[in-house]
């Protein structure tokens, strides 16, 4: 048994290069709903309709002597109103992994993915979900670097894609191992705990965008689902600045959780969520990039907020750079409204403004 094993976050680019590798759940199709376990009068059909959950246990190696990291991927809600042929559209990432320059290929992830129907077990379902990721840790660390050692073995190192067959031969007795250790959470919860579905990936070559779908079945409980998965690869530009900015309040701006979330002005420092790349598209024209990954966006391109969730450089993901004396900067999204922080810092960035003042300004940190 480890000592725990992390939940996925975001990681941290580097802002030297590289690619992000991630993994989406992205549709969940009911071929056949599972048996109702209620008690009359309590199993009518407005009741019963399955309440699905996902989570697992990401593995991810660099390099065939690289060290396996792992991280848990946090429980997904994916409705709860099931009924047969009906399914559910989303875009959910489960997993992100930074590939630098520098790093070892091939890297290859492996994803062990549980479903479950929830009876009124959400809370004993986590806790299941732990257990089990915590008792299959060590076997998916053995399975996934034997799997990345026969995968460069047959020469397939130096592509991109699909890697199952060559990480299923490394498991060995892995499945067996898996299923007992599922089969005891199993009696701790009220959960009808799908058996465990994967899927794996490998990047062998830099820089390259690509992306591949994977189908998952999980059958059990008398029910049968599809899970249609995604693993996505994108390159990050390479010799971009590294920039601080500070409100009008001497505030910073942050990117809250690194990156996929709105844009404050609120932090009393500079560290790594409060640090952005700063990568000029042509003399004047900017855009910028969290620390997870992700480019900053003014929404409706611009007269709203500022976020940093997208994984492109397109219009609303471009601003004026305006550079003022005194390392002060001014930014304008692409219909023309600048960017302030709101009350001079303290709160949200939003492009709104149709002219520059104080809350408009902001002072260039160079890192």
């Amino acid at each position: 048994m480890s000592d725990g094993i992390k939940v996925c976050r975001n990681p941290a680019i580097n802002f030297n290069g590289g690619m992000i590798m991630t993994l989406h759940a992205t549709k969940l199709l009911c071929e056949d709903e599972t048996e109702h376990e209620g008690v009359w009068p309590f199993e009518g059909e407005f009741i019963a309709n399955d309440a699905m959950r996902l989570s697992g246990i990401v593995t991810t190696q660099a390099g065939p002597e690289g060290e396996p990291i792992q991280c848990q991927i946090t429980p997904q809600n994916l409705g709860n109103d099931y009924q047969d042929g009906r399914s559910f559209n989303f875009d959910r990432e489960l997993a992100r992994t930074f590939i630098s320059n520098n790093s070892q290929l091939p890297v290859a992830s492996h994803a062990l993915l549980m479903l479950v129907e929830e009876d009124w077990g959400g809370l004993d379902w986590d806790n299941a979900v732990k257990t089990i990721v915590d008792g299959v840790g060590e076997a998916l660390k053995s399975g996934v670097a034997a799997g990345v050692g026969a995968a460069v073995g047959a020469g397939i190192g130096s592509s991109v894609g699909p890697i199952g067959t060559a990480i299923g031969t490394g498991l060995g007795a892995f499945a067996g191992f898996v299923t007992g250790e599922i089969a005891a959470a199993i009696k701790k919860t009220e959960s009808d705990i799908f058996p465990a579905q994967e899927t794996s990936f490998m990047v062998g070559t830099r820089p390259i965008r690509t992306s591949q779908i994977v189908y998952l079945r999980f059958e059990g409980h008398g029910g049968r689902y599809l899970l249609t998965l995604e693993w996505r690869v994108r390159p990050l530009p390479s010799g971009i600045e590294r920039i601080g900015l500070q409100a009008d309040n001497g505030d910073f701006v942050v990117a809250e959780g690194g990156g996929g979330r709105q844009l404050l002005a609120n932090r009393p420092h500079l560290r790594s969520w409060e640090t952005f790349g700063l990568i000029r598209l042509t003399s004047d024209r900017v855009a910028l990039l969290a620390i997870n990954g992700d480019f900053v966006a003014a929404e409706g391109g611009g007269g709203r907020e500022l976020v940093a969730n997208r994984p492109w450089i397109r219009e609303w993901e471009t601003f004026r750079l305006e550079e003022l004396s005194g390392n002060r900067v001014a930014l304008r999204a692409s219909n023309g409204q600048y960017v302030a922080a709101e009350g001079g810092g303290g709160r949200e960035l939003v492009a709104n403004r149709p002219r520059r003042g104080p809350w408009e300004t902001f002072r260039l940190h160079r890192l």
